[in-house]
Formats: C-alpha cells, structure tokens, sequence
C-alpha cells in the first residue's frame, strides 16, 4: 500500500481552517449538548503563526516556497499538539481570571488546576 501525501498550497487559509476545527471539536468534547458555545479571539488563545509552526514541525518536509507536505499521521499529531494547546490555553485563562485555581505540583513536575472554593457568604 502506497503512502499518500498532501502538499499545502494556501497555508495561512488552511491553518486557520484547521484552528478553528480544533476548537469547535474541543468546545463539542466539553459541551456535547450546546450548539452555538464558540471560542471568542481564537488569536488570544493561538495564532496563526503557532499553528503554521505546528504544522511545520510535523510535516514530513517543507517546499521552498513553504508549502509542507503531510501525510495523515503529521496531521492527526499536528491535531493533538494544538488541541493541547487551546485546552492548556483555556485553563490559564481560567486561572488568571481567577475562575480556577492552579499551582506547581513538584512531585509530578507538572502545572495542577483544581475547581476554586467557594466562599460562604
């Protein structure tokens, strides 16, 4: 079987078609029930120019006149790095608002968000 692959013409209109299914598939994972939620100034959560970079970093090559060239496993990789992205995004957004709380955790090495406490009144 043949290994197909695809070379990307209108770049900057694809990443950003692909941003924006990214996140539409990210809000349906999280409010499968509500049909008109969107992210508001995708460019504050990722720009284009992360998305390009993402998709750069895993495409099988990229042309001169930067065009990459993917095939279907570059892409599903270039899909998770940047639901990552928005889903990390999203959760510093919460946390810098104050929605969530958030704090090093050194015995994983990892950032660990929990729900804030509510405050009786």
């Amino acid at each position: 079987m043949t290994k197909r692959s695809y070379t990307i013409t209108h770049f900057d209109r694809f990443a950003t078609h692909l941003r924006e299914a990214v996140a539409n598939a990210l809000i349906k994972t999280i409010y499968p029930n509500q049909k008109n939620r969107t992210f508001t100034d995708l460019d504050s959560y990722m720009t284009i120019h992360q998305v390009k970079e993402i998709i750069r970093n895993n495409a099988l090559e990229v042309t001169d006149d930067d065009c990459p060239i993917v095939d279907l496993k570059c892409m599903d990789n270039a899909w998770t790095q940047i639901d990552v992205g928005l889903y990390n995004a999203t959760l510093s957004k919460l946390a810098a608002s104050g929605d969530i709380e958030c704090g090093w955790d050194d015995k994983t090495n990892n950032m660990t968000f929990w729900p804030k406490e509510k405050t009786k009144e």
